[in-house]
Order: C-alpha cells, then sequence, then structure tokens
C-alpha cells in the first residue's frame, strides 16, 4: 500500500476496518508510522462507559522510562494534545505553542527523545474517543509537508 504524509488518514481507515484484533492494529499502525519516519507511535481508546469508571485502553512503543513518568506524573491529566483531542478532530502537530501550557511536560518529553509528533483525535460510535500519536527523536518537517502540502514523501508500508 503506498503512503504520502497528506494520505495517511485513509490509510488508517483501511488498517481499522481490515484488523482481527486489537495487536494486529497497533502492528500495523506502528509499521505505517515507520514508513512516515516516526519511530514511536501510540493509540489510546477511551470507552465512555461505565460513566463513573470510564475504561481506557493505551498500545505504544514509547520508551519504558518515559511510560513510567507520563503514569507517575499523571501527565495524561495535563498533556496538551490530550486536552486538544477532547475539544477538536482536527490533526494537532506539536509545537512550542502547543506546549507553552506544559512547559515541564514538554521538557521531559524532549529528554526522552519525544521531539516532534502529532497527535490525530477520532469519535467513535457512542461517545468513544481516541488519540493515534506519531513522534520522532529527530526535528520535525515543515506542518504543510506533514498534512499533504507542497513537498511531500512517499513511502510503501
Amino acid at each position: 500500500m503506498e503512503t504520502a504524509y497528506g494520505s495517511w488518514k485513509e490509510d488508517l481507515l483501511q488498517v481499522v476496518q481490515s484488523a482481527t484484533c486489537e495487536h494486529q492494529v497497533f502492528n500495523t499502525l506502528a509499521s505505517l508510522a515507520r514508513t512516515m519516519e516516526f519511530d514511536l507511535c501510540a493509540y489510546g481508546l477511551c470507552m465512555p462507559l461505565p460513566l463513573t469508571r470510564p475504561k481506557t485502553a493505551v498500545f505504544n512503543n514509547y520508551p519504558a522510562d518515559w511510560q513510567k513518568v507520563y503514569q507517575a506524573k499523571g501527565y495524561l491529566c495535563v498533556d496538551p494534545t490530550v486536552q486538544r483531542a477532547r475539544c477538536t478532530l482536527s490533526t494537532v502537530i506539536w509545537s512550542n505553542e502547543i506546549f507553552a501550557a506544559a512547559p515541564d511536560f514538554w521538557e521531559e518529553a524532549r529528554s526522552f527523545g519525544l521531539v516532534a509528533g502529532l497527535a490525530q483525535p477520532c469519535l467513535g460510535l457512542n461517545g468513544t474517543g481516541g488519540l493515534l500519536t506519531l513522534a520522532r527523536s529527530a526535528e520535525a518537517g515543515s506542518p504543510a509537508e506533514w498534512r499533504g502540502e507542497g513537498n511531500t514523501k512517499t513511502r510503501h508500508v
């Protein structure tokens, strides 16, 4: 399957529709992420029931030490990409402006190699919400490139 940065959402939809289990979805997501030159990815899914304790499932290949820090410091509650995912379905491209309200979080994430990335929220049936995050340790390409405008890169999955 060919993919350009601008068509990754369509590729993602195909992956999810053809998968038989969540691990297959994540492994395919990780492969798709690598074709886009992202070495790390995460997918979180929040089911709205039960209302008092909604269930959350998270799959990722982030560094184990970062996962421990993220959990221990309760970064889920301050992570600006997660906060934005609750308000928009637009792709969030990481920038200093996005993380301005959480500078300690941003500095610590960068210390673990999370330097550039994007987050794509999604909303499913019955209020189920998801967030796909792609990250890498190299500096970002231009936001226009990541949106598929102008000079895009084509890779094979």
